[in-house]
């Protein structure tokens, strides 16, 4: 079993937060997540709950996301949404500083 740091945890919790929806234009089709198995069963239901989860709204206002894009090169759309689910090992410390900073700006 892996056990997570700190700065893992806290920095997951922050980008994990959902804000309210705001009306947006992206994506500008569906995004399909196709599952091989029939309605209702595990696999169905695990995968409509990770398809809510994979992006989220951070609340950053259009000056920070281009902070955070232009000085930090982290992506994010002009929203504000973020995809968590690129986030990994290698990178969420990093982001998390960075957005750190900017919010601390």
């Amino acid at each position: 079993m892996t056990t997570i740091s700190r700065r893992m945890l806290l920095a997951g919790a922050a980008l994990s937060i959902a804000l309210p929806a705001r009306a947006q234009s992206w994506p500008q089709r569906p995004v399909m997540i196709v599952v091989p198995q029939p309605a209702g069963n595990s696999p169905d239901i695990l995968c409509r709950v990770i398809a809510e989860k994979l992006s989220r709204y951070t609340g950053l206002s259009v000056a920070q996301v281009d902070r955070l894009r232009e000085e930090f090169a982290v992506y994010l759309i002009r929203t504000g949404r973020i995809c968590v689910a690129g986030l990994n090992n290698g990178n969420v410390e990093r982001t998390a500083e960075a957005m750190a900073a900017v919010l601390a700006a």
